[in-house]
């Protein structure tokens, strides 16, 4: 029993003495825990002799195993300082090394040179991003976070409208302290540190919320490939978990967090798996994808008359052209053609209806002529630029396509 007299009393936070955990009720615990968890005390972050101890624990995992960093778990209880110094020794070792926070919400002020982490679990992503891949159909919400997660519908406008507020103030945090609007980034605060992802430990699998959607899952593992900041999947999710309790049970934790299927490997989704490599295998060959910045493109459909018939090409074209509320679409591009080659990718989450002939505006030359790095079944597209920088593109529902140069492309 942890008593007064222990050497390590100073470590932690009793209220009185001796310490009680197990022989009493959860929240009458007689010391400090996190969320009142008996078997979680927490550490007093004011005794050296903790600090440094974690230090050391932070830089012999670097030094004896050469580990490539560290995931640090709901860090925002510890202070500030202490994050930063945790960053210092750890990349002393090894400068190649990274520090990913989990924080919810936008932290420009975490990230970056000088600040707490290399990168941020970028979780306004995967809100967005399932709202978006669920084209309005009522999508499942999971309370193991509390209400730090909530999944809402949105269509192309809104998911622009949320993750554009999110790289606007990263890209701002940037801009300000390097005096630079490249879209590569630099030493601080960037969008592509971001580490997405759209399901975790801590939430509802992605494919329980969509209800066993595999299309829709497959539409959001490229979307992840195609936007700033590396990827992270959670295991499992690449072959078709969704939760011990089956589609029909609850999805929330502890039935989130079963183990990776080794054992049952006649029961992975295959084609699922060979997407997500193909996926991943496209953000690794086309270098847009990897360091381009991020711009969206206008797409719009000749208006149709009540008949259901194109709208006559005489009409004012603002009155004749309308949006595909389901198409969305931005371009990974470079300021300048020795940076890199842009791409153009695009995403159709309705379930029903074909997008129709799209017009999408591209920052290509005109006359260039683009190649689809991917595309779904069923995408047609005329894919020379025209004098506006065009391309017209056809997509069925829940289709994707990656529009690049050939000479872009391995």
């Amino acid at each position: 029993m942890f008593c007064s007299q222990s050497p390590y009393k100073g470590w932690f936070l009793p209220k009185s003495f001796p310490v009680r955990a197990y022989d009493v009720e959860r929240y009458e615990v007689n010391y400090e825990c996190w969320w009142d968890l008996p078997d979680l005390p927490k550490l007093n972050f004011d005794n050296p002799g903790v600090v440094e101890h974690i230090l050391e624990v932070g830089e012999w995992w670097v030094k004896e195993f050469d580990i490539d960093g560290w995931r640090l778990d709901y860090p925002i209880e510890i202070p500030d300082d202490f994050w930063k110094e945790y960053r210092r020794r750890v990349r002393a070792i090894n400068p190649g090394a990274v520090t990913v926070g989990e924080l919810f919400g936008v932290r420009p002020d975490c990230v970056g040179e000088g600040n707490h982490f290399d990168s941020l679990m970028n979780y306004a992503f995967g809100t967005c991003s399932l709202g978006f891949v669920g084209c309005g159909f009522e999508l499942r919400q999971d309370d193991a976070i509390g209400g730090e997660y909530q999944v809402i519908a949105v269509d192309a406008r809104g998911f622009k409208d949320n993750f554009g507020e999110v790289c606007a103030a990263y890209q701002k945090a940037h801009t300000e302290s390097t005096g630079s609007g490249s879209p590569l980034g630099g030493g601080s605060a960037h969008p592509s540190m971001l580490m997405n992802l759209f399901d975790s430990h801590d939430t509802a699998r992605a494919l329980w919320m969509l209800q066993g959607d595999t299309d829709a899952l497959k539409m959001l593992t490229l979307m992840m490939a195609c936007a700033p900041g590396p990827s992270m999947l959670y295991q499992g999710t690449e072959v078709g978990q969704t939760s011990s309790n089956g589609l029909t049970g609850a999805g929330r934790d502890p039935a989130n967090r079963e183990a990776f299927p080794w054992h049952k490997k006649d029961e992975w989704n295959t084609d699922l798996l060979e997407h997500v490599k193909g996926v991943n295998h496209l953000r690794r060959d086309l270098y847009a994808l990897r360091r381009g910045g991020l711009r969206w493109c206008e797409a719009s459909r000749q208006a149709r008359a009540p008949d259901g018939s194109e709208a006559p090409e005489e009409l004012n074209p603002e009155e004749g052209r309308e949006e595909c509320e389901a198409l969305l679409v931005w371009e990974r591009f470079f300021d300048s053609r020795n940076d890199g080659v842009d791409a153009v990718c695009l995403f159709h989450s309705g379930r029903v209806e074909n997008t129709g002939v799209m017009t999408v505006q591209t920052g290509f030359n005109p006359g260039e002529t683009l190649v689809a790095a991917y595309t779904s079944h069923g995408v047609e597209g005329k894919y020379e630029v025209d004098a506006e920088g065009c391309v017209k593109i056809s997509m069925p529902p829940q289709t994707a396509a990656v529009l690049t140069l050939p000479r872009d492309m391995h």
